[in-house]
């Protein structure tokens, strides 16, 4: 089964393969992880089964932004601030419920990661529930430091062996 890009545009240049690692590089603060939640989102609606390991934020937070993203709107805005506005932003988080069940994991760690923790994670995730796309935000939490170029290597090259092996897609 192909997976692609939110963006129709891009279907015929790209494409996400089983058994390999995508890694979302660039700055802090230039919106990596807005776009792996867009990214997400979009293969929910593939009907791919996905995980979310964040652990530079709370998955209250996660859920926040795709809602945001799935619906399209910001629940902050005034017309949501009242009686009526908090109801139909209940109907909204139910619908995403809805859709995400039986389709959509969040890790619930925030702060550094143990390496061994996250590829068990990964591994669990690919073999007991069935996960076709797993998101890690970020290496940097995952190794001891950022000059410790050996270990994140080291943790590339075990992701890249564990998603040939059980043939997932990981986005790191």
């Amino acid at each position: 089964k192909r997976t692609f890009l939110p963006w129709p545009k891009c279907n015929d240049s790209f494409e996400f393969r089983r058994g390999e690692v995508t890694v979302w590089a660039g700055q802090n603060g230039h919106g990596k992880t807005d776009v792996t939640t867009q990214v997400a989102i979009s293969l929910v609606g593939q009907d791919e089964r996905v995980c979310i390991a964040s652990f530079e934020m709370k998955p209250v937070t996660t859920i926040g932004r795709m809602v945001r993203m799935f619906a399209g709107m910001n629940p902050f805005s005034p017309e949501f601030q009242g009686d009526d506005g908090i109801n139909a932003l209940d109907v909204i988080y139910d619908e995403f419920g809805e859709w995400t069940t039986g389709r959509m994991w969040l890790y619930d760690q925030t702060g550094t990661a143990h390496p061994q923790t996250v590829l068990g994670m990964v591994k669990y995730c690919a073999k007991e529930l069935g996960i076709t796309h797993i998101f890690i935000d970020s290496l940097m939490k995952c190794v001891k430091a950022e000059d410790d170029f050996n270990g994140q290597k080291e943790f590339v090259d075990q992701l890249c062996a564990i998603a040939k092996d059980l043939d997932v897609h990981i986005h790191l």
